[in-house]
């Protein structure tokens, strides 16, 4: 259900989607669902790039759990309008399927989980009218989430929008067609669940003759910000862009909120005191509840951007914000990976034997990986912007075989025994050598 809204704050255009996770009237998300959500909108926040509808914000309707994202209205047509017409060009064909990869490869480095995270389908794709220079846009995938891990590393929804743009759906294609779109498109659908988003980048332009694009690291750079969080409950004045009902949610809490204000400011005036102000101050002395944390494969620390020149600086800072673990604070082994797996985004202690040290496939990180028990196959990683001086994979090599400890913030991937906690390095410092 999509709706196009003013934003009350900044008084600009805003698109609001509400989806329905398990269908229309099978309700909203549970708790632990809510928490994945809210992760991974504002790791979407993030993201900048000319192809990307930006996300604004995001969350859940308060009344009935059904959640919502905020992203940047953009006036044009969908492609398919175009496509009604006629299959397209090959070049403007690569040109989108390149821009899709981008935006993908920008999002899944925030959530560290390759997938195609922007939607493909042809109604979803906005050539934007009102900005040229943004030329063909896409909107992030609010389902892709909620997908198995093989769903999501998936690259099947690139073979889909290629058939598409092309119209060789169902169709025998001569490798030659498309100048070498067709030869790229063969070897996705023979690589879909093992090749990375670079990799389908590198390969679609060798194939096509389209210029190299540029390397990971420097693209998400340039396509990433520093993370400013924005409430969930922007306000915003709705007119729904399909033929649905607007939700009559916002408007009641909106009065509900007015009379609310208006009797407090009454109150106020009055008497002079703030109503229930002991109350909050009882409430304020008492301890903190504990937070329900959720096993994400999406929640590593966010990555720190840094310009060019402050990049061989990064590790020294990073190292001076990852203390040592305080004392009398429980040290993890490796038999402890269920226990790890629910601490997500908490910072903690991990031991045990490093049997060995990798690059990942697409180079943005140094895996090592701690000794692999019957359930166990828990690892610690290095951003490759991090890898350097005793961090370097030559170095980090070196220590295999050796007993280590490492302290950092727990995020969770796919292992070998289904979820595993990866624990990011900061900095020299989060490494010690027993």
């Amino acid at each position: 259900m999509i709706f196009r809204a003013k934003d009350l704050e900044t008084g600009t255009d805003v698109t609001v989607r509400r989806f329905f996770p398990r269908g229309m009237g099978e309700g909203g998300l549970e708790e632990e669902e809510r928490t994945a959500f809210d992760i991974a909108v504002q790791r979407f926040t993030c993201a900048i790039h000319p192809a990307l509808r930006g996300v604004i914000s995001g969350g859940c309707d308060a009344v009935d759990g059904v959640p919502f994202i905020v992203s940047e209205w953009l006036e044009g047509a969908p492609i398919s309008q175009q496509l009604a017409s006629g299959p397209m060009q090959p070049r403007r064909a690569i040109d989108i399927l390149m821009g899709a990869l981008e935006v993908s490869e920008v999002i899944s480095e925030l959530l560290a989980e390759q997938a195609v995270w922007v939607e493909t389908d042809p109604c979803s794709i906005i050539e934007a009218s009102d900005d040229p220079k943004r030329g063909t846009t896409f909107g992030i995938s609010p389902f892709k989430w909620l997908g198995s891990d093989e769903e999501r590393r998936s690259l099947k929804p690139l073979i889909q929008l290629t058939e598409d743009l092309m119209g060789w759906k169902n169709k025998l294609v001569n490798d030659q067609a498309g100048n070498g779109l067709a030869i790229w498109l063969k070897w996705l659908k023979q690589h879909a669940f093992q090749a990375t988003l670079a990799e389908t980048r590198e390969n679609l332009a060798a194939a096509t003759g389209a210029p190299p694009p540029p390397p990971t690291s420097r693209l998400v750079r340039q396509s990433t910000r520093p993370m400013v969080p924005r409430a969930a409950t922007v306000q915003v004045q709705m007119v729904p862009v399909q033929r649905t009902k607007p939700s009559k949610v916002p408007l009641i809490l909106g009065l509900t909120g007015l009379l609310i204000a208006l009797g407090i400011g009454g109150w106020v005036a009055k008497t002079g005191e703030v109503p229930f102000k002991k109350f909050f101050e009882a409430r304020n002395t008492e301890a903190a509840p504990t937070v329900r944390k959720s096993a994400l494969d999406y929640a590593p620390p966010l990555p720190t951007q840094y310009d060019d020149e402050e990049e061989e600086e990064a590790p020294a800072a990073a190292a001076a914000a990852t203390p040592a673990a305080p004392s009398g604070e429980k040290v993890y082994q490796v038999r402890d990976a269920d226990l790890l797996v629910k601490k997500v985004n908490e910072t903690v202690t991990l031991e045990g034997k490093l049997e060995s040290v990798s690059r990942n496939t697409d180079k943005t990180q140094i895996f090592l990986q701690l000794e692999i028990t019957e359930r166990s196959d828990a690892c610690g990683y290095v951003i490759s912007r991090d890898a350097t001086g005793p961090l370097s994979l030559e170095e980090l090599t070196k220590l295999e075989g050796k007993t280590i400890r490492i302290r950092g913030k727990v995020g969770v991937g796919a292992g070998k025994f289904g979820k595993r906690p990866k624990i990011q390095i900061m900095g020299p410092d989060s490494l010690k050598v027993l």
